[in-house]
């Protein structure tokens, strides 16, 4: 990589994001209840204890109603410059995301939806699989309470099997490989068309995020768009165990994946030193390639403002993989409903290395 030219697309990437604005997952939250982004986030992307609990009890406060009358939904605009080893340099506008959701009735119901009208995966990197999908929904699905006290949750569409640990959240650009590593067809952090149930075991009077939750989650073959990507099967993948209980920000839990013929089990903690400092370990092994897999990461938040991390990741088995991961995300200041933040990302393995800047613009 010339120095020259990496400076050039850096200081581009951080002029379009300056005048631009700061960052966030879904502002017309925030406008819609007369709050603050901060109030929900600790930095964003990451959510508060506020935040979790709001999120948890379906998109609402009991003691704060929405304005009447705002848009129900953000957008998202993102650009990615890449340098990676035996690759040319790649800059491109990457992702336009519709993003919207919203409580629908004081039991807890509510509605996600995160919509791609332009989704460009290619690049240089030769992880990542090159072409076009847009019109392709990641998230389109919705969650009921099945009961008052709001402990059994059926929901329906397409999204994560995988709740304990919110990837939407993370602070680094590319996703853990523990948690993004297929098995099959299936990965933790992966979206498809499903059908799940849920069921929340907490004590009266405590908060709504603290106890112990357990998922199952049947994911079907296919996808949701409004595209010629659009397919659906009637046959499933698989079947998908969680069971995890929280404190706070800690959590811990084990989760298993049984599919035709394979099978993937693993553990997954959370833990936090203070209020800045945050760890996540995923530690999972799948009878598809008998192969281990692990992603270790810390998060520290310097400010609500900027934060910096680095993450471990390891894939045993046939293709023996190790990766080193720094990154930082800094958010910058709101103007008006427009928010920015810019990443950047530096990932070492024995063979490869790979620079990535990322711009993010929400409004």
């Amino acid at each position: 990589m010339q120095m020259r030219s990496a400076v050039t697309v850096f200081l581009a990437i951080t002029a379009m994001v300056v005048f631009a604005g700061s960052a966030g997952a879904m502002p017309h939250l925030a406008r819609n209840l007369s709050m603050e982004c901060g109030e929900c986030h600790l930095t964003v992307p990451k959510l508060s204890l506020t935040g979790l609990e709001f999120k948890a009890d379906g998109f609402a406060f009991d003691d704060i109603t929405p304005v009447k009358g705002k848009i129900d939904f953000s957008a998202q605009i993102q650009a990615r410059y890449k340098n990676e080893t035996h690759h040319d340099d790649d800059f491109d506008f990457t992702m336009v995301k519709i993003l919207g959701a919203d409580s629908l009735n004081d039991r807890g119901g509510y509605y996600q939806v995160e919509w791609l009208p332009y989704w460009n995966r290619g690049g240089g990197s030769k992880h990542v699989s090159a072409g076009g999908t847009n019109g392709v929904f990641k998230d389109f699905y919705i969650s009921k309470a099945a009961s008052m006290k709001r402990r059994f949750r059926y929901n329906l569409g397409q999204f994560r099997a995988g709740s304990q640990v919110d990837m939407s959240q993370r602070l680094s650009i590319s996703t853990p490989l523990a948690f993004r590593e297929r098995v099959g067809k299936f990965s933790y952090a992966g979206r498809s068309p499903s059908i799940g149930f849920s069921y929340y075991d907490g004590k009266p009077g405590e908060s709504s995020i603290n106890g112990w939750t357990h998922n199952v989650v049947v994911p079907f073959e296919g996808r949701i768009a409004f595209s010629d990507q659009f397919e659906l099967r009637t046959r499933p993948k698989g079947v998908f165990l969680e069971s995890f209980r929280r404190k706070g920000y800690k959590s811990y839990g084990c989760y298993s994946f049984i599919g035709e013929g394979q099978t993937l089990i693993g553990g997954v903690a959370e833990h936090n030193c203070g209020p800045k400092s945050f760890q996540t370990l995923n530690l999972g092994w799948s009878t598809d390639d008998d192969a281990l897999r692990l992603s270790f990461s810390e998060d520290y938040l310097i400010s609500q403002k900027l934060s910096v991390g680095a993450r471990y990741d390891h894939y045993g088995g046939v293709k023996d993989y190790d990766a080193g991961i720094a990154y930082m995300s800094l958010n910058l200041p709101k103007v008006a409903d427009w928010m920015a933040r810019l990443q950047a990302e530096y990932r070492y393995t024995s063979d490869d290395r790979l620079f990535t800047v990322q711009s993010v613009v929400d409004f």
